[in-house]
């Protein structure tokens, strides 16, 4: 299992990297309210849908990641249009050493609801967490395909807080002939201005 070890459970900064105000109709008026974590944390399969991201959240922060994988792969089948538990799911899955599965989910998430990034936590203890996860990528790239290592890895640096290095490793997945959806999705929130659209392919 990767990761570092957890020292009490803290809270900083705000909750979500933006406030923004969907008109998505699968997005109801709680999905957009700014929170700082709590501590308490409705792990039960009927608790509402941010209580239950933010308990896979706390998990992957106090290293449960066996446990966070769990219940965002719950979310994600019972919200199957958000795109918030699947990043998750991939970080959890990134974070037990699946490197290949964690991109493939990143991947799904990114091709389905781009704009859920804006929607993961802001912390320290977390945005660590990415930015040491982006790091595996870069050691194995080649257990993982080097489009995909380099795709994973700007799209975890760039939850990091770390965007220009998130633009030199999808700038490095073009290298590979890579035209996913995903990836043009994540260059463009990235900001990068050369997102190609007319070569694009679905993941």
């Amino acid at each position: 299992m990767f990761g570092r070890n957890y020292h009490g459970y803290k809270s900083q900064g705000s909750y979500y990297r933006h406030n923004y105000h969907h008109s998505d109709p699968y997005r109801n008026q709680d999905f957009h309210r700014k929170h700082a974590y709590s501590g308490a944390y409705d792990n039960s399969s009927t608790g509402k849908y941010d209580d239950r991201l933010d308990y896979g959240w706390g998990l992957l922060e106090k290293e449960r990641p066996v446990e966070a994988q769990k219940v965002f792969a719950a979310l994600a089948s019972t919200h199957p249009l958000r795109g918030t538990p699947k990043i998750g799911y991939a970080v959890a899955t990134a974070d037990l050493g699946q490197l290949s599965n964690g991109a493939a989910a990143m991947r799904r998430a990114l091709r389905i609801d781009p704009d859920a990034v804006h929607y993961v936590p802001v912390n320290s203890d977390l945005q660590h967490k990415f930015r040491q996860l982006a790091d595996y990528y870069d050691v194995w790239p080649t257990s993982v395909g080097q489009a995909d290592a380099h795709f994973m890895a700007a799209a975890l640096n760039f939850l990091g807080g770390e965007p220009n290095i998130a633009r030199e490793k999808i700038h490095q997945s073009l290298k590979y002939r890579d035209s996913m959806a995903s990836t043009n999705n994540l260059r463009r929130l990235i900001g990068d201005r050369e997102v190609h659209h007319g070569s694009m392919v679905s993941d």
